[in-house]
């Protein structure tokens, strides 16, 4: 047992480049929805707009659009193949047994939760006075591996990102965490890994999962959003670097997520699947508008002002064509926890089943 932990030593450093401009800060606003059923999201979607802003959940993106730090800037232009540099070796082979065959690219992969700590605001792409150039704005990414837990339903690993500006000085911009599942890994054959505490963030453990924890049934919401998923929706979203297959062919949906659905609820859905990361992007959408009603306010002058922090766990999926509401719980200092920031709290449910999509959103 000492020879296989010693074996799974600390993976290196994924060193990544991301860059990103104006267009692609409106290609994923129209990705998640915006302006779909409401024009008071004009400010993500339009560059001449007085109070233009990414998202704040618009970093996410950044991580399938990355390639290898040696890039040149040509290399980012075009559709690349899924997957995509950052993911190519979510379960690298330092933590197979020795004595193993198994290979991770085998299994398919679902995504479990994600968390996003923006430490300053998004960086603007610099528009020229006369809109003739959208320079772009470069990002590094630092990706590292904080766990690896085998357990009997497959292996989840837990990366941590951090992202810096990648001209002038290296400025810390975010920190992003994400949990996957390797579906189907054979607990015997994958050696576990912790790197130090593995504490998703300082806030989400303060707070807890939804601590104390929530009952919806009990607590009414302070606001509900209701959102259709159009049938297009998961093909503009893809157009943001994730080119997984699964969100265009129903048939492969069927197959990643039907047949390996977690709590054994297999879904006979003909529909392509809608991306984990722009499910949040629409439930991001449905705390903002919440924000927007609350201030009385006509638009948000300064998203990364209002939120700061995000987190939630991916339940169930979600599919092209469903309804989906975003409930919102406003945090009115009945937490428990000591926290400087005010907390709001969501999730996602699917408005024909009733069951949640989206847990544990903060």
């Amino acid at each position: 047992k000492t020879a296989a932990y010693a074996a799974a030593a600390p993976p290196p450093l994924m060193v990544s480049l991301a860059q990103y401009t104006s267009r692609d800060v409106i290609l994923y606003a129209l990705g998640v929805g915006c302006c779909a059923d409401s024009s008071d999201e004009i400010q993500y979607v339009y560059e001449n707009h007085h109070d233009f802003a990414p998202l704040p959940s618009f970093p996410l993106a950044l991580s399938f659009a990355a390639l290898p730090a040696a890039s040149d800037a040509s290399s980012f232009a075009g559709i690349r193949p899924f997957p995509p540099h950052t993911m190519e070796n979510t379960l690298p082979r330092q933590f197979i047994a020795a004595d193993s065959d198994f290979d991770p690219s085998s299994c398919p992969i679902l995504h479990i939760a994600q968390s996003l700590r923006l430490h300053k605001p998004i960086p603007m792409p610099d528009l020229t006075e006369d809109n003739s150039y959208d320079h772009p704005v470069r990002v590094q990414l630092v990706t590292t591996i904080l766990s690896v837990s085998p357990k009997d339903i497959g292996t989840f690993v837990t990366t941590e990102t951090k992202y810096r500006t990648a001209t002038g000085p290296s400025n810390l911009l975010f920190t992003g965490t994400s949990t996957a599942l390797v579906v189907g890994a054979p607990k015997e054959a994958v050696l576990s890994f912790q790197r130090g505490s593995n504490k998703q963030s300082d806030v989400f453990d303060s707070i807890g999962a939804l601590g104390p924890k929530r009952n919806r049934q009990i607590v009414p919401p302070s606001f509900e959003a209701i959102f259709r998923i159009n049938p297009n929706q998961a093909l503009l979203y893809r157009l943001s670097g994730d080119y997984n297959a699964i969100h265009v062919d129903p048939d492969l949906a069927a197959m990643a997520i039907g047949n390996h659905n977690r709590k054994g609820e297999g879904e006979s859905v003909s529909r392509p699947v809608l991306h984990g990361l722009c499910s949040l992007g629409f439930a991001v959408r449905g705390v903002l508008r919440f924000l927007r009603q609350r201030e009385a306010a006509p638009a948000i002058t300064d998203a990364y002002a209002e939120v700061t922090y995000l987190s939630c766990r991916f339940a169930r999926p979600i599919y092209v064509g469903d309804k989906i509401k975003v409930v919102v719980w406003d945090d009115d200092g009945s937490s428990t926890c000591n926290v400087k920031e005010e907390v709001l709290r969501f999730e996602v449910l699917n408005c024909a089943s009733g069951k949640t999509v989206i847990k544990d959103g903060i």
